[in-house]
């Protein structure tokens, strides 16, 4: 199953997800409708609020793209619920459902400990991950995103340019802060879903093109 279907990296990679032959069903989390037709295809609609009093789905993978901005949120407040305490309640959620799978987009630069509040958000959902005791993480730090959004967002469109632009700059160990393009980033979470083995694992720009050629080839 997956949630966060109806963002950047969470639609292309339902589109993987549903055109995969190891996937017979995909079930997508979501908050309303999506009026999509695919024999594959099933929705939960959940309240992710309220997640806890909802029955469980079973599923032996579970995705995960949810996430939002400041700016759209509203309120540091208001950011926190939905890039911590959704993914931490879908997460709950889908290991009590069967899930030995899960499958995130935090950030590059995650970390609890950080003074930036983004980055520190995102580090602290990554250890609430690892509380789930899931037998295998898989955790995408991607930069910047690239890709085609539904909504315009003008300060990612022109940090998409800013980050092109400075590209040949970021080398060595700061490769893993370039911008990449979402369906990479989708791409490799369903390829190393295929990959057997337990673990908590994260990918970062050079391992996440890496596992995405997999899909490919």
């Amino acid at each position: 199953m997956i949630a966060g279907s109806t963002g950047l990296v969470g639609g292309l990679c339902l589109k993987l997800l549903l055109d995969h032959p190891a996937y017979e069903r995909v079930v997508a989390v979501v908050r309303s409708g999506q009026g999509i037709s695919h024999p594959k295809y099933f929705e939960r609609i959940v309240s992710f609020d309220d997640l806890g009093n909802v029955p469980m789905v079973e599923a032996q993978e579970a995705f995960c793209a949810l996430g939002t901005t400041r700016k759209k949120a509203g309120s540091k407040d208001a950011f926190y619920r939905v890039d911590h305490d959704y993914v931490a309640n879908f997460a709950y959620w889908a290991r009590g459902g069967g899930a030995e799978l899960f499958s995130l987009v935090s950030s590059v630069g995650a970390n609890p400990n950080s003074g930036n509040f983004y980055l520190a958000t995102k580090g602290d959902v990554e250890q609430a991950i690892k509380e789930q005791h899931f037998p295998r993480v898989d955790v995408f730090r991607p930069g910047q995103l690239l890709g085609h959004r539904n909504e315009v967002r003008l300060v990612e469109q022109i940090g998409d340019v800013v980050f092109k632009v400075v590209k040949p700059l970021l080398a060595g160990p700061l490769r893993q802060y370039r911008a990449i393009e979402a369906s990479s980033v989708a791409a490799a979470m369903v390829a190393m879903a295929q990959q057997e083995g337990p673990g908590f694992r994260t990918y970062v720009y050079d391992q996440i093109l890496e596992a995405s050629k997999l899909l490919r080839e």
